[in-house]
């Protein structure tokens, strides 16, 4: 029997964090499975508080599935911007911190 798409586990995933995140900040997709969250005013320590919690969530979240409920695990790759910072150097680094949590095994939030 075949799981469901991608496409539904990122809906779910989508509005909960979207919720989570509040008002004056943003979540949107990134790629197929991937989101990008931008949080207003943020510290290093809250920012891996709010990764954290932000995983905890979708792990809280499930698509039933023939009688199961299939959960989501998310890794979280962060950091927090300089006033120097061009675009792509905040994307390189947060994609270096997702990495580095990805090696850790699933389900993972490192700044």
């Amino acid at each position: 029997m075949e799981r469901p798409r991608c496409k539904r586990y990122s809906r779910v995933t989508a509005q909960t964090l979207t919720n989570a995140v509040g008002p004056g900040n943003l979540v949107g997709r990134w790629s197929d499975g991937q989101f990008v969250a931008i949080l207003a005013g943020c510290t290093e320590g809250s920012l891996l508080e709010s990764a954290v919690i932000l995983k905890r969530l979708a792990r809280l979240d499930g698509v039933p599935w023939w009688g199961d409920r299939l959960t989501v695990t998310m890794s979280v790759g962060g950091t927090i911007a300089r006033p120097e910072d061009t675009p792509e150097e905040l994307v390189r680094r947060a994609e270096e911190a997702l990495a580095v949590g990805m090696g850790f095994g699933a389900n993972q939030a490192v700044v």
